[in-house]
């Protein structure tokens, strides 16, 4: 490894390479001595531990594969004290199944890769190559700081390309909303009304779902293997159309083996296909008739983005990128040769792997080559949900959730699963789809869940209950009952989120379960403070805005955006105090002016 000193962090970059010619599975660790006993581990830019002596800290989440399974949540970690902060980040330019995490008995912060190594890895032969950075932060800000100089280390990571925002509306034709211009639509899942998305100010993306073929069968066959083998061999020599028959051949060529050499499938009866799912590997440097070939060719190219097209498409939309249905290792060892990134391996036996998600990040950064290069976006569903690293390429993100349980109760996402979201986004526009029985879905769970969607600075949006059927937006009655939401709290939310999220906050608050987050300064000079009691019970917090900091107005009130209620302040050297009282999960918005703009 070769460490270099860059201006803000120790970039290192190196490469393990087997002697033996054999198989290995190796874990490479590098590890900082220093003391933090007493310190602050952060497990995100809300929640820390303070380290105790004889622990081992971490945040990571389960991909089965490597020596425990694990791979932390973010791409980097951090521990600060007294008048010290550091961080461990990895570069997500060059991913790997990683773990960062301090251990208090060896008092070491260390980064640990899991690495299978083959000389098969044709682009560095029994070899892993690696690259992570090492630096200091603010110990004030702690996991804020972290994330805030992330971002300027790596801001191509996070570039924010879709300056003006809105809400994403899934399939539908905007144009057969009624009175489609209250709700805020800005990305259209679909190209089906290129022209009229156009015409409206909004982005319309083609669908694709890359890693997987859903292959429809006769419900009266067995799902057996070797009926199941039959009919992808069939299709695959032109028993069925020729658009089935492509399918077919691109898993034939990219599909992804268990440990026993076998297809990996699924069997699966779903709204949109009874049958079974194929787990396919995109990685774009496979020979021959591959997944992302199919998914992404010159032909496809000139028909959407050429000078024939019908109307201006605006980008590419990616579904289930992180694959729900689809087979996390990948044993098939011909596609080994064809790897850009390492290879990790099998938690039980111990062989090389791929594992899904580091061919899901080849081709997505294949693909955002292409489409950043002619000026377009990229829109993916279901990322982030672990795989931080997938971030990079993408300037649209979003999930389908459903925050309404069976008995109507109201169970919204945790803090924890929100910021993460908000972290890896920054600045980049984060949107949701609510997938629920709308019957339960009533006009007062509608505004929690605009309210919660404005604190965080992300877009709330509707679908249906079973992500196919009876959506939201082609029944009338249920948007024009909820119209009146839209044209409130839409607007505001993107005033917020168009000023941009920043980590660091330049605010606190007295009380652990009232938050504070700030957005901007925008253009006109904007800062906005939203605020929320994440409790059941009503709070009261003191709210310390160190206005000197950030050069902003300290008026003698403030107005409460969403409430109307006026605000008194007062001045404590360069700082702005408020004593608030809040509702059970009420959220509040305040607007500072910069002094400067």
């Amino acid at each position: 490894a070769k460490p270099v000193q860059m201006s803000n962090c120790l970039y290192v970059e190196g490469q393990v390479t087997d002697a033996t010619g054999q198989d290995r599975a190796i874990t490479l660790m590098f590890a900082l001595p220093v003391d933090a006993v007493g310190w602050k581990w952060h497990d995100d830019i809300r929640h820390f531990r303070v380290i105790e002596k004889g622990k081992e800290y971490t945040n990571c989440v389960n991909i089965h594969t490597g020596s425990n399974g694990l791979l932390s949540l973010y791409p980097f970690g951090s521990v600060n004290g007294g008048s010290d902060g550091l961080a461990l980040a990895i570069d997500m330019d060059l991913p790997a199944q990683y773990r960062i995490a301090y251990n208090s008995s060896l008092k070491l912060l260390f980064i640990a890769y899991d690495f299978g190594l083959t000389k098969e890895t044709d682009n560095f032969p029994g070899s892993a190559p690696f690259k992570f950075v090492i630096y200091r932060t603010d110990p004030k800000w702690g996991f804020r700081s972290a994330a805030r100089k992330l971002y300027e280390i790596f801001p191509a990571h996070f570039t924010c390309r879709s300056k003006d925002q809105g809400i994403w509306m899934p399939f539908t034709d905007v144009s057969m909303v009624q009175g489609w211009e209250d709700f805020g639509f800005k990305y259209h899942e679909g190209i089906n009304n290129v022209p009229f998305d156009d015409s409206a100010n909004i982005l319309s993306f083609r669908y694709t779902e890359p890693s997987t073929w859903w292959m429809r069968m006769d419900p009266k066959i067995e799902r057996t293997h070797e009926n199941i083998m039959k009919l992808l061999h069939d299709h695959a020599e032109g028993a069925g159309d020729p658009r089935m028959q492509r399918q077919a051949e691109s898993v034939i060529v990219s599909g992804s083996f268990d440990e026993q050499g076998r297809y990996q499938y699924l069997v699966r009866d779903t709204p949109w296909c009874n049958g079974a799912v194929f787990s396919s590997n995109p990685n774009p440097y496979m020979p021959g008739d591959s997944e992302a070939k199919m998914s992404w060719n010159e032909e496809i190219k000139q028909r959407l983005y050429g000078s024939e097209a019908k109307g201006v498409q605006d980008g590419e939309y990616l579904d289930s990128l992180e694959g729900y249905v689809t087979a996390d290792e990948n044993f098939r060892r011909e596609h080994f040769h064809h790897v850009t990134v390492p290879l990790t391996f099998s938690a039980s036996s111990r062989k090389p792997v791929i594992h899904k998600a580091l061919s899901v990040y080849e081709f997505s950064k294949w693909l955002a080559q292409d489409i950043h290069d002619m000026g377009k976006l990229m829109f993916a569903n279901s990322v982030p949900h672990r795989f931080a690293f997938l971030s990079p390429f993408f300037d649209v993100m979003g999930t389908e959730m459903d925050w309404v349980g069976s008995d109507g109760s109201w169970r919204p996402a945790s803090d924890n699963w929100m910021n993460f979201k908000r972290t890896m986004c920054y600045q980049k526009p984060y949107l949701f789809l609510m997938n629920t029985r709308f019957e339960r879905f009533t006009p007062d769970l509608v505004e929690k869940y605009f309210l919660r969607s404005l604190f965080y600075g992300m877009f709330p949006g509707m679908f249906s209950h079973n992500a196919s059927d009876d959506p939201y937006w082609r029944n009338p009655d249920l948007y024009n009952r909820d119209r009146h939401l839209f044209k409130r709290y839409i607007p505001m939310i993107k005033m917020v989120a168009e000023a941009g999220w920043e980590p660091v906050t330049h605010a606190l608050s007295d009380n652990e379960t009232v938050y504070v987050e700030r957005f901007g300064p925008d253009a006109g000079g904007n800062v906005y403070f939203t605020l929320l009691n994440d409790s059941s019970e009503a709070q009261e917090a003191h709210i310390t805005i160190m206005s000197a900091d950030l050069n902003l107005v300290s008026p003698e009130a403030v107005e409460d955006l969403i409430s109307g209620e006026n605000i008194k302040t007062s001045r404590d050297g360069g700082q702005t105090k408020l004593e608030i009282k809040m509702s059970p999960e009420q959220v509040r918005l305040f607007n500072f002016k910069n002094k400067s703009i």
